[in-house]
């Protein structure tokens, strides 16, 4: 059984452009939400920020899943003849589904998303605003925030309709996270990348704390950086993300029996999984030193011989095989800040006043 991901095409229109124009030089607005929860607003950030923080986590969705999904109305977004992700689609990657058999159920199911989208009133009358205007003229004065919030509603009900897990564009994650929506999907990828994540920056802040916080700050995910330090231009990226998925096809198959056992609600086999995560986080913690090995120790046994090892030494051992040798070595993957500077050297701007500024956005964002 293979695993999906539906992901936007607004995502794969901005690293097309990214690829194809180089970093964008004007600012994006990107949603916030008051702390009082009453009102919203739109923060200035980098466009090239956005750019890269949507090439990095299609380069992760390329290796991670069997194939990407998008809405086949919006392709026309990305796609252009011999374009940098044109061989995402020829090879089945990344497949555009008609969701139009959805019919009233995904109109339904969208406005119910949207309501728990609008948690500020200023949200709600901005959106009737729009949606007012657009049943008058078929337009709108806020595209960008139509686009954000009803897209996005648009985009969740389809993953909601067809049970495949939705991983936005990094304004629509940015929505979702400021709102703090309850509408959660059982998804097993984002429970690994979540786990990754969490484990790298426990032993970077680690790391940190123990050198006196000499070291730079920035963690990018690990895939995207191996993949970046292992092209030489930005044409590149895409063939090598995809010569990598040979390389993690059996993470991709965990994964898979992961989410499976999710939708079965199959609590001991996702048990099993949790362990196995479990497990491996806290033996790198001890091979990094967060985490004293003491005396603890296991029983080995087989037909001829019975030892007592410690536990060190059984976990170096299983972290060499299999999925957790896997998760590992992406623990232990580098920083990323070598990988992140080289991306902005590979778009043109190691030495322009808008690659430093895009550069320290970044550190930001992925601190």
């Amino acid at each position: 059984m293979g695993n999906a991901l539906m992901i936007d095409n607004w995502t794969l229109q901005d690293v097309e452009a990214l690829m194809q124009n180089g970093i964008k030089p004007e600012n994006a607005s990107e949603i916030a939400i008051s702390e009082d929860r009453q009102t919203h607003r739109f923060d200035p950030v980098p466009s090239g920020t956005i750019q890269i923080d949507a090439l990095i986590s299609l380069l992760t969705n390329i290796v991670c899943f069997d194939h990407l999904q998008v809405d086949s109305g919006f392709v026309e977004t990305w796609q252009r003849d011999g374009g940098f992700l044109a061989p995402l689609e020829s090879l089945g990657v990344v497949r555009p589904d008609d969701y139009t058999a959805l019919g009233q159920d995904l109109d339904d199911i969208r406005e119910m998303i949207l309501s728990e989208l609008c948690v500020t009133e200023s949200l709600r009358t901005a959106m009737q605003k729009i949606k007012l205007e657009w049943e008058l003229t078929r337009s709108t004065s806020s595209p960008h925030l139509s686009a954000l919030v009803w897209g996005g509603a648009g985009l969740l009900a389809r993953s909601d309709l067809t049970s495949t897990p939705y991983f936005g564009h990094p304004f629509r994650r940015r929505l979702v996270a400021e709102t703090q929506m309850f509408y959660h999907q059982a998804n097993a990828a984002q429970q690994f990348e979540k786990f990754i994540e969490t484990e790298r920056a426990k032993m970077f802040r680690y790391r940190n704390e123990r050198f006196g916080g000499a070291m730079a700050k920035v963690v990018l995910p690990p895939i995207p950086a191996y993949i970046i330090e292992e092209s030489n231009s930005i044409h590149d990226l895409i063939p090598v993300a995809v010569q990598m998925r040979d390389k993690y096809v059996g993470l991709r198959q965990w994964l898979a029996d992961y989410q499976r056992a999710i939708e079965e609600e199959d609590e001991g086999k996702q048990l099993r999984f949790e362990q196995t995560l479990t497990a491996v986080g806290k033996s790198i913690q001890v091979k990094y030193g967060a985490e004293k090995a003491g005396s603890l120790g296991i029983s080995l046994s087989a037909a001829f011989f019975k030892a007592d090892v410690s536990r060190r030494l059984v976990d170096g051992t299983l972290n060499r095989f299999g999925v957790r040798s896997t998760l590992a070595k992406l623990i232990m993957a580098p920083r990323g800040q070598q990988a992140l500077t080289k991306l902005i050297g590979m778009l043109g701007e190691s030495k322009s006043s808008l690659g430093r500024t895009v550069l320290l956005s970044c550190q930001k964002r992925f601190s």
